[in-house]
């Protein structure tokens, strides 16, 4: 989305450059600052009149499934740390989400860009820190996997053979060792053999 806009504006000159010191390097929409007014007008430049209502509506729907997935992934997190079992602390979540809609609807749009690129900003720093616990699982998993195909052999992930811990949702059910003495499908460990 953000592409498209971007290439919207470049593609119909709806835009103003300024150099550090604030002096105009191109001026294509006199007196029109930085931000949807671009979008705007490049749409006005192509269908007359249609810029504000396309802006209007891109914005609330941009809005509305950002909130979506935002909460998703909280939701999603929390239900993660919590294992499922507090449940109050979901209605919490809720409550403070509808605090944040209510607070960024009746703030100035300068405000809300501003904390949105500082959320965004921890976002990265948060990610960057669960990148470096990941890693080493992740190495692990990679290091395995090329040497499956050098074998010749389809690649199968097997986190207990690797040593990752709590990973309990990429286990195998104990049936996919059977007939082939494959102890991956145990996360106990236990081995697992052929009832045939």
């Amino acid at each position: 989305m953000c592409m498209a806009t971007g290439f919207m504006i470049l593609v119909t000159g709806s835009y103003n450059v300024e150099s550090a010191d604030g002096a105009a390097l191109a001026t294509n929409l006199a007196g029109v600052e930085a931000g949807p007014a671009y979008t705007q007008a490049a749409m006005d430049s192509v269908f007359t009149g249609a810029g504000a209502p396309f802006v209007a509506i891109a914005i609330a729907l941009f809005a509305f499934t950002t909130l979506v997935a935002f909460y998703y992934i909280c939701e999603t997190s929390l239900t993660y740390l919590t294992r499922g079992t507090h449940r109050r602390l979901g209605w919490l979540l809720k409550g403070v989400l509808l605090a944040v809609t209510f607070f960024g609807a009746v703030q100035s749009a300068d405000l809300i860009w501003a904390i949105g690129d500082v959320g965004y900003a921890s976002l990265a720093w948060v990610n960057i820190i669960c990148l470096l616990f990941l890693a080493k699982p992740a190495l692990l998993a990679l290091r395995d996997y090329d040497a499956q195909r050098k074998q010749g052999i389809d690649p199968t992930f097997d986190p207990v053979r690797l040593g990752i811990p709590h990973s309990e949702c990429w286990a195998r059910p104990s049936s996919a060792g059977r007939g082939t003495g494959d102890t991956s499908g145990d996360t106990a460990g236990n081995s697992v053999t052929s009832r045939e």
